[in-house]
Formats: C-alpha cells, sequence, structure tokens
C-alpha cells in the first residue's frame, strides 16, 4: 500500500507540474508585405517541437487578431501568411505556444519596428484540451437564397473539382475559392475537409494529400458554417487532434 500511495504521489505532482517551454527561439527573418497588405512573412524557429499544431502565430491589430497560417520552408524557418490586411502600424506578431492544457504567449514581435517582448503569462483566459477535443453537436445551418445562389456556382451534382497546384496549402485552396464561393476561408476549408474525407491523411485537416482530386462542396456543406467566428473556432479544434 505504501510503495501504491508513493507512486500516485509521484504522478499527481508530475501532472501538476508545468512542462518546460519547448520553444526556445522565434524571430523575423523576411517581412514581405507593407502596411495595408495581407501579412506574408519568414520566420526564424529553433523548438523541440515537430508538431506545429502546438505553436500559433497571430497578427494582433488592437482588439483584432488573425491566426496566420503556417507552411515550413525548412527545420528552422516557417512562412506565414493570413488574408487580412494589415492596416495598423503597431500591429504585433503573437506567438503561442500550447503548455500545460492552455495556450501562452511566447513572444510578441512589432511588424513594423519597435521592442520585441516575452510574455510567457497566459494569453488568454484558459482553452483546456479538453474543450478544444470534446465531440459536440454543430448544428446545420439552412443556406439563406443568396449562399445557396452562390454555393450553386460549385455545381457539386455535375462532378465540379477543385483546381489547385500540387504543394499548395488547404488554406491557399481555401483563400481563392471563398470570393467565388461567397463565404469565409475558415468555412471554405471546413467545406472542402467534410466534402472530401479520403484527401486527408488519417482524417486530420492538416494532412492534406497531394495530387488528389477535390470535389466541389455542395451547397449544403458551403452552408453549414456560416459564421466565421464559429467556423475558425472548429478548425482550430480540428488542427489539434
Amino acid at each position: 500500500m505504501t510503495r501504491l500511495f508513493i507512486l500516485a504521489l509521484l504522478l499527481m505532482v508530475q501532472a501538476l507540474t508545468p512542462a518546460q517551454a519547448r520553444l526556445s527561439h522565434v524571430s523575423i527573418n523576411k517581412s514581405q508585405f507593407t502596411l495595408g497588405e495581407y501579412p506574408r512573412l519568414r520566420v526564424n524557429i529553433v523548438s523541440e517541437r515537430s508538431d506545429l499544431s502546438r505553436l500559433e502565430f497571430v497578427v494582433r491589430q488592437g482588439s483584432r487578431e488573425e491566426k496566420l497560417m503556417v507552411e515550413p520552408l525548412n527545420n528552422f524557418m516557417l512562412l506565414l501568411f493570413g488574408v487580412d490586411n494589415v492596416t495598423d502600424a503597431n500591429a504585433e506578431l503573437v506567438v503561442r505556444e500550447y503548455v500545460v492544457n492552455q495556450w501562452q504567449e511566447y513572444k510578441v514581435i512589432p511588424l513594423f519596428g519597435g521592442q520585441e517582448r516575452v510574455a510567457k503569462a497566459p494569453s488568454a483566459p484558459p482553452r483546456k484540451a479538453a474543450e478544444l477535443l470534446a465531440p459536440e453537436s454543430v448544428p446545420v445551418a439552412k443556406s439563406t437564397p443568396l449562399q445557396m445562389a452562390a454555393a450553386s456556382a460549385a455545381n457539386h451534382s455535375s462532378g465540379c473539382a477543385v483546381e489547385y497546384q500540387p504543394g499548395e496549402t488547404l488554406w491557399r485552396i481555401a483563400s481563392r475559392y471563398a470570393p467565388r464561393w461567397n463565404t469565409n476561408v475558415y468555412s471554405t476549408m471546413m467545406a472542402l475537409f467534410d466534402a472530401n474525407p479520403r484527401a486527408f491523411t488519417k482524417g486530420k485537416i492538416s494532412g492534406l494529400k497531394q495530387d488528389v482530386k477535390l470535389e466541389c462542396p455542395s451547397p449544403a456543406l458551403l452552408g453549414r458554417y456560416p459564421d466565421t467566428r464559429e467556423a475558425r473556432r472548429i478548425f482550430e479544434a480540428k488542427s489539434l487532434e
């Protein structure tokens, strides 16, 4: 009994002890945009993590935030890009790391000059892994006539195929098709994911296979995620699976 009690105590202490951050360096290598344009920049990174879903790169403009998409260029450099114009001269790149079941700010870097700062405190009310990953019932919204008319351009019933180049990310594909289908990027990514389950390795939304045929989402799928914030929340939860 004593031995079991000691083992249980050790496991409890281990569970309560904060994990050490594995991200040791982040800096902007080259900014490829100017004020008023979409964010696009290369960053240097040194991290023990191989799972980039545990890192988050956000452009913060006042109270507005946009999570950037990430493309690894090599083991020490990432390409970050987004779709919202950066119009705030005081905009910042916020780097977050998922540690002990919550997101913590690692570093805040001004995009247009200024002093970097390291921020180890939690960046927002903690989002527990169980809350992010727990299955939930997502109501299927009915498409409005405008959405249905715009979505019909997809022409799913006639075997419409999404055109894209090898190596393109799901974000880049969705960024191109969202205006055509009169929806937002996050909703488009979710609709493409739902319409093409076999095109993603192990069913992971971050595992788009190369050289696969993507079918256009049906109007019903495009109308499933009418709210941008809700679509983004679901996408981010899927990205952590």
